[in-house]
């Protein structure tokens, strides 16, 4: 659960003033059976990846904290799914790291990360790029509320007319307070593939090119580009990281950690 006195701080907060709590306005599934098939070829991908690294090389995953995202998944199963017998649809593959993260987005990116999934080669053009050029995710409401804004969906200037008519119909209005629509914030909910993390506790310089692994200190997490992670070492050149997990510790993440995938695909 999010931690309250923590709402509305840090670097990254982009919305002025203080509040207490996050509410839940309202919540919808997307469904696009083109993106699902590509996102299941493509676990399936990091599924056999990490099993060979765990199994021909000898390889553990790091010892990490589990994303709390879990428990709100076993509270919830309906996160997952209905099959045609009621039951959760398709639960999240451990064998390839799999698990729920959380992406706050400006109402303006909603529409077209909705229909076309988030992009890497975005990174840094809103929120910085710390750790890498890669998609910033997070296992707290907390971590992603510093990066949205409240926005009317319907606003011309500021809004996206086209999502509002997408969202919101008679069956379904928009919330509203004191009689008038309330502004509101968006948070994507995503399945991500983690498949064999690295983790760094910050950059040693601002660029995020001196991220050092907190596994091995002599290793640097990008040997040549803030767009790639390195390789896993004592496995074959063709294994390298699927994702960075960012811990909290050091100078940079005191309160939430972040997750950052480099192929959004």
């Amino acid at each position: 659960e999010t931690d309250s006195a923590e709402l509305g701080r840090g670097r990254d907060v982009v919305m002025q003033g203080r509040y207490d709590q996050l509410t839940l306005r309202a919540a919808w599934r997307v469904q696009c059976q083109y993106r699902s098939r590509k996102y299941e070829k493509a676990v399936v991908d990091v599924r056999d990846e990490l099993q060979s690294v765990l199994h021909k090389y000898g390889k553990t995953l790091p010892n990490t904290a589990p994303v709390c995202t879990q428990e709100a998944v076993e509270s919830y199963p309906s996160l997952l799914g209905r099959g045609k017998d009621g039951k959760a649809a398709k639960q999240l593959r451990e064998d390839a790291n799999e698990a729920f993260l959380l992406h706050g987005a400006h109402i303006m990116s909603v529409r077209h990360i909705v229909m076309g999934g988030l992009n890497e080669r975005f990174s840094g053009s809103n929120a910085g790029n710390a750790y890498g050029d890669g998609i910033y995710l997070a296992e707290d409401a907390g971590k992603s509320d510093q990066y949205v804004i409240p926005s009317l969906v319907a606003d011309e200037e500021d809004g996206d007319p086209v999502l509002d008519k997408l969202l919101y119909n008679k069956r379904y209005p928009h919330p509203k307070t004191d009689g008038q629509p309330t502004k509101l914030c968006y948070i994507l909910v995503c399945r991500v593939a983690c498949g064999f993390p690295d983790r760094t506790q910050g950059p040693a310089s601002s660029s995020g090119h001196g991220c050092i692994s907190l596994d091995d200190p002599r290793r640097g997490v990008f040997p040549s580009t803030s767009r790639e992670l390195g390789k896993i070492p004592g496995t074959s050149g063709k294994h390298t990281y699927h994702s960075l997990t960012v811990e909290k510790g050091g100078d940079f993440m005191v309160r939430y950690r972040e997750f950052v995938i480099f192929h959004g695909e």
